[in-house]
């Protein structure tokens, strides 16, 4: 494998200079997607962002469609079936590095994207560090041509869920505390899940590039949870996005055990808490 593309598939993580290296010379197909959500660049819809500034060849991947259509909460991973239709639609094949971005820094949707490639057996996936806004102030160029449609490709997904945590595991690590449960929310005040640790995922990142926080940094943000290399890390949060930031920071760090709970908040607070 080459080194660039090794070193993001372990770091889960690409520079903005490197992916310009590799788009310049591939070694190898690559898939650029912007997983951008909520708000994009001045508050506009990120896909009409998207659509008028881009990384060039890039694709765009909602997580609120695609998503279990059945679920009655926002972004619900979907079925091992519908997602591999959803990333062959977009021109990603199973030998594709699949490299994903955020207009905002990495806050949002670009962890989500990254674990969910991860929860469905594809590896070869990293982030762009800093995201859009990283990749504009190194120089690089940026596409305001309309999107090309994607040639489809064939992508299986084996539902490969360890990293991938249901209600019934969280609520049992609730309780026996087995696994480390870590929320990331900014705020706990509408209460958490019994024996969580809070950490918010704002401190994960870097204050000015909105990238992930250096090693050194992240060590320092996660010492005070006070868990051992053999330590199972549930990450968790209001509704399954920020806790990817928590699962792409342990993977950075070298962390192997971890897994996100999908429900998070949203989901607990109904089963726990119904009205």
């Amino acid at each position: 494998m080459n080194a660039l593309i090794e070193n993001a598939v372990t770091t889960g993580l690409i520079s903005p200079d490197d992916l310009a290296q590799l788009l310049a010379a591939p070694q190898g197909p690559i898939a650029v997607l912007d997983a951008s959500y909520g708000c994009g660049f001045g508050g506009h819809p990120p896909r009409a962002v998207f659509e008028a500034l881009r990384i060039a060849n890039a694709q765009y991947f909602d997580i609120d469609e695609i998503a279990d259509p059945a679920s009655p909460l926002a972004h619900t991973l979907p079925s091992a079936d519908l997602f591999a239709l959803a990333a062959g639609n977009l021109g990603i094949s199973n030998q594709h590095l699949v490299v994903i971005y955020d207009q905002t820094g990495i806050a949002m949707a670009a962890a989500r994207a990254w674990w969910m490639f991860r929860v469905f057996g594809h590896t070869k996936v990293c982030v762009l560090d800093g995201g859009l806004p990283a990749w504009q102030a190194a120089g690089h160029e940026i596409n305001e041509a309309p999107a090309e449609t994607p040639v489809p490709q064939v992508f299986s997904a084996p539902s490969q869920n360890e990293y991938m945590t249901a209600h019934e595991e969280i609520l049992a690590a609730s309780k026996d505390g087995e696994a480390l449960i870590i929320d990331t929310r900014p705020s706990l005040r509408g209460g958490q899940i019994p024996r969580s640790q809070h950490l918010p995922a704002g401190l994960l990142l870097d204050p000015v590039t909105q990238g992930l926080a250096a090693p050194a940094q992240l060590q320092a943000a996660l010492a005070p949870l006070n868990f051992t290399s053999s330590s199972r890390i549930i990450t968790t949060c209001g509704s399954g996005v920020m806790a990817c930031v928590l699962a792409l920071a342990l993977h950075r760090t070298g962390h192997p055990d971890y897994s996100v709970y999908d429900g998070s908040w949203a989901e607990w607070s109904q089963k726990e808490f119904p009205s």
